[in-house]
């Protein structure tokens, strides 16, 4: 069995962490309004990629779709929805 160690840095405190269906992607979100607060991390790469340039309030929620590239970024008054595949906001 692999055993696969990966440390995140988010910045302050977490808000949530949610997995990809296919397991190799996992998202995370901090309780803070900068870019920095939207994270999806590659675990077989131990790449992080920051999807957003700019911070358009809180993130209460990120979520992946489950069939699809698609990656939920929800705010108190935004659901941002941002392609995976063409790495840009839908």
């Amino acid at each position: 069995p692999l055993n696969h160690r990966m440390i995140i840095s988010v910045g302050k405190r977490m808000k949530s962490l949610v997995w990809h269906a296919k397991g190799d992607y996992l998202a995370s979100s901090a309780t803070d309004s900068t870019s920095l607060s939207v994270q999806i991390h590659r675990v077989s790469r131990c790449r992080t990629h920051v999807p957003f340039s700019k911070s358009k309030g809180y993130v209460q929620q990120v979520a992946f779709h489950p069939t699809k590239p698609f990656f939920f970024v929800v705010t108190k008054r935004n659901v941002r929805v941002y392609n995976l595949t063409k790495q840009e906001l839908v």
